[in-house]
């Protein structure tokens, strides 16, 4: 605090206290279950914050497409073809969070045909999901003046979707000292928006210099957001001799617990 580092460095270092002080106010407490050395609460520390970044993934996209006539009947049925295609994309979050990355499949199908010299109909079906990540907030995170449309601050903490996906998005949404949202993998939702329409568009020519489309689609769309698994509260991980814990920070908890060293909480 008192060093050579400027203002701007010192505020990405919080303050430390040390593990003997650590150790000594753990064992002055009224708990005897959390009584550590200072190598002990070292350890529980690390096991707390054990969760690392996914640096070795790439990002991709792949995009697939062939289309032709419809072969044996496609002659009879006003040379019908089609074209169909298939692309997922991949995305890796800035940090983990519920999953590792943004994950969207999509498939699509077009048939065409001439119905007559003048009328050609076309039919398009397409369908896709997406994996992604909701905030785990309700309506009233988002309608307070704190956060909502009254809110007249330079920045805004939260987007105006509860979906996070690129890196300024998730670097905002998880910029505080609430460590869990980094370390911890169920403090967000799991998202799946799946989505379907099939349409049909008729094209008549008139003459020349007139024609006119008949348009009829039909879409839909499925949100599905929720808590990952929970977690598991068994202590079987003995992380210094006789010392055993859960599996925390991983799986979701409706328990809210602070972390060793951490002054909100953690998960």
């Amino acid at each position: 605090q008192n060093g050579a580092w400027d203002e701007y460095t010192r505020r990405q270092y919080p303050s430390f206290v040390g593990w003997n002080q650590i150790s000594s106010d753990l064992l002055a407490d009224s708990d005897p279950d959390n009584d550590l050395s200072p190598t002990g609460a070292q350890k529980l520390y690390t096991w707390e914050h054990r969760r690392t970044a996914v640096n070795d993934q790439p990002d991709y996209i792949i995009d697939v497409g062939v289309g032709g006539p419809i072969p044996l009947i496609g002659k009879s049925l006003g040379d019908l073809r089609f074209f169909a295609s298939y692309q997922r994309e991949r995305e890796m979050l800035l940090i983990p969070l519920t999953q590792d990355d943004y994950l969207s499949d999509s498939y699509s199908l077009q048939l065409a045909s001439d119905i007559s010299k003048s009328m050609k109909l076309t039919i398009t079906g397409l369908m896709g999901t997406s994996y992604t990540v909701a905030i785990n907030d309700g309506d009233e995170g988002f309608l307070t003046n704190e956060f909502g449309p009254n809110d007249n601050r330079p920045y805004i903490l939260w987007t105006p979707t509860t979906f996070i996906r690129t890196p300024e998005e998730i670097a905002k949404t998880t910029a505080e000292r609430r460590s869990g949202r980094i370390f911890s993998d169920g403090w967000y939702n799991d998202a799946m928006i799946s989505h379907k329409s099939i349409g049909a568009k008729l094209t008549h020519t008139i003459n020349p210099n007139t024609y006119y489309d008949l348009s009829l689609e039909h879409i839909s769309r499925k949100y599905k957001t929720g808590p990952i698994d929970e977690r598991d509260y068994t202590k079987n991980n003995e992380i210094i001799p006789g010392y055993f814990v859960d599996e925390s920070p991983y799986g979701w908890s409706p328990y809210s617990k602070s972390a060793l060293g951490d002054v909100e909480p953690f998960s």
